[in-house]
């Protein structure tokens, strides 16, 4: 094999590898959101749409993702998955992180953009798993 065809086999390898991790990585995000929707729409329901007190996995799946991932995607997956609830009323989304005890870097509003959300406190300090 000469030289130059070794150096395209091997750019060919790396293109399809980055390609590849590219494209696992987008079907866990897609397995996260959809997740995140069902959680909502199964056990946040019952609040969202008429104050009535949130299920134990709806208050975990809102614990669960603001002390484990960033602001921005937590109030993103979040208000997408709010949006998915038939009858929804946006003041009980608002609330809700209250109800369940859970502290929040952004307000669950329909309007809020997440992009301006606070990073968590403990991004200066450690990286949480």
């Amino acid at each position: 094999m000469s030289s130059a065809t070794h150096k395209t086999t091997s750019i060919v390898a790396i293109i399809v590898t980055i390609v590849a991790i590219t494209f696992a990585f987008s079907l866990v995000e897609a397995d996260v959101t959809a997740f995140v929707t069902k959680v909502v729409e199964l056990s946040c329901a019952p609040y969202l749409v008429n104050g009535t007190a949130p299920e134990c996995p709806c208050c975990t799946l809102l614990a669960t993702l603001d002390d484990r991932i960033d602001n921005t995607v937590a109030c993103s997956l979040l208000q997408s998955a709010v949006s998915t609830v038939a009858g929804r009323n946006w003041s009980y989304a608002k609330t809700i992180h209250n109800h369940c005890g859970v502290p929040a870097g952004y307000p669950l509003t329909k309007s809020f953009d997440c992009s301006l959300s606070p990073a968590p406190a403990y991004a200066d300090t450690e990286m949480r798993v």
